[in-house]
């Protein structure tokens, strides 16, 4: 069940313009009624595009390079001799102004171990005069120590 080397082409130019799995099979049938793919077949061809496009970069690399792409800022804390990154603050541009503009009301929640490496997520969430809520930033922690949660804020 394997796609051809033409059909993977497709699959990827289909992917690069944010289309669906099942869209992207539907059109791979219709250009060969005989297709015996699957939508699991797209996404095991999507997750083998993906691992080749990020060949050579650590997790840490991608994450960075993704929150870049998409307009977020974000900061890190290292430690140790190698400096590795101990905790993440991501913040999305358009939040950050919201936060500027409604600094009065902030609530941060936490929630741990719903990950693969068991750090904490920090969710800091603001308040309009409007009484909607907004997302401000989010943290990943290595630690739920006082100096992490400082770090945060």
């Amino acid at each position: 069940m394997r796609l051809t080397l033409e059909k993977e082409r497709t699959m990827e130019q289909l992917t690069h313009q944010n289309m669906k799995p099942r869209d992207i099979l539907n059109i791979i049938k219709e250009q060969n009624p005989e297709n015996v793919s699957t939508r699991n077949t797209i996404y095991n061809a999507r997750a083998k595009l993906g691992r080749i496009q990020q060949a050579g970069e650590t997790p840490m690399q991608i994450l960075f390079q993704r929150l870049t792409t998409v307009g977020f800022a974000f900061f890190h804390g290292t430690y140790g001799y190698d400096e590795r990154v101990q905790d993440v603050f991501y913040i999305h541009l358009v939040s950050n102004r919201l936060w500027l503009a409604f600094p009065h009301v902030l609530i941060i929640d936490y929630t741990y171990k719903t990950n693969r490496y068991n750090m904490p997520l920090v969710h800091v969430v603001g308040v309009m005069s409007t009484s909607m809520s907004f997302c401000v930033a989010y943290t990943f922690i290595a630690n739920e120590k006082e100096e992490n949660f400082t770090w945060v804020l």
